[in-house]
């Protein structure tokens, strides 16, 4: 496929979904979030499970829109898991999507055969999942009931109906709606009628940095001074020290003089 319509598939996918939940069944975790950064492309929030039981656990109270599924997994693999979530009535209308690292067209027949609506590699090629996707919420129309029994998509609103009635009833009931304005921010370079509309509280938390920047600076200043004086102090004790020292060394000096006065050392025998 020419990849010059990748953005075009995106958008078409992205405006369908509009913002759903994806299940990603993997045994390993760099390919779980391979796959996850792709689907956030799309607007779809990631829920995780490393193997198929887990996948099964999950599903008893969650319900995802979509379900991607490892092939080659530890304990169920996944026609084993795939062929579960179809039996249970809970979750026999989510879509499944098989992936594996193998080549796709050796699982698809059977994948298809056991209700998954398609098979891809873990090469993800990007255009090709787009486009899957948008095949599958069309196909499913995730806003919609699929089977006609309430118990997937149909059980949830679109967002865009969320909003419309949002609108609607702050309209009819003079309520604020529950998006208000952003709050004017402060910037360095704003210009004066910029700055007054600031609000109070952050004028107040403006002051109080700034109290808190000049109480750091005299903190600092105060620790250098008294780190300087405490080096004073040593050097003045060394020197004193020093001096100490050489007055005990004339004191001895002087009393080893009077010693020799009083006790002249013995003379030394003559020789014969």
């Amino acid at each position: 496929m020419d990849t010059r319509y990748t953005e075009v598939y995106r958008e078409a996918a992205g405006e369908v979904i509009m913002s759903r939940t994806a299940l990603i069944v993997d045994d390993s975790a760099t390919a779980r979030h391979m796959l996850a950064r792709v689907l956030k492309g799309l607007d779809f929030q990631c829920l995780f499970a490393q193997s198929g039981q887990e996948a099964l656990d999950q599903l008893k109270f969650e319900q995802p829109d979509i379900i991607f599924l490892d092939h080659l997994m530890p304990g169920l693999n996944g026609f084993q898991t795939l062929e579960a979530i179809k039996h249970e009535p809970r979750t026999a209308d989510i879509p499944v999507v098989m992936y594996t690292s193998q080549n796709a067209t050796k699982y698809q027949e059977e994948a298809l055969a056991l209700g998954a609506v398609g098979v891809i590699t873990k090469q993800v090629d990007k255009e090709a999942l787009y486009v899957l996707v948008e095949k599958v919420c069309t196909e499913h129309s995730f806003n919609e009931v699929a089977n006609g029994n309430g118990q997937h998509a149909g059980v949830r609103e679109t967002e865009t109906d969320s909003a419309s009635r949002e609108t609607e009833s702050a309209q009819t009931s003079n309520v604020v709606p529950l998006h208000p304005p952003k709050r004017p921010t402060y910037s360095p370079g704003a210009s004066d009628s910029q700055s007054e509309t600031l609000t109070r509280p952050a004028e107040q938390r403006l002051n109080a940095l700034e109290r808190s920047l000049r109480m750091t600076r005299w903190l600092v200043f105060l620790l250098l001074l008294i780190t300087l004086v405490m080096g004073l102090e040593l050097i003045r004790r060394g020197n004193q020290q020093e001096s100490l020292y050489l007055q005990l060394e004339g004191h001895r000096k002087a009393l080893q003089e009077l010693i020799d006065l009083v006790e002249p050392p013995p003379a030394s025998p003559e020789s014969p």
